[in-house]
């Protein structure tokens, strides 16, 4: 048995996989962001 992982790359941006994991990534940025907090610089 063998695995593979593909990305957006190996799909194409117009594959319908690609658009669900682009928003699956941009939710999970979103909650990053409330619970991480940039340090500024000082």
């Amino acid at each position: 048995m063998t695995l593979q992982v593909l990305s957006v790359d190996d799909l194409g941006f117009d594959h319908p996989a690609s658009s669900l994991f682009l928003h699956y990534l941009g939710e999970l940025e979103k909650q990053a962001a409330k619970v991480i907090k940039p340090v500024p610089d000082a």
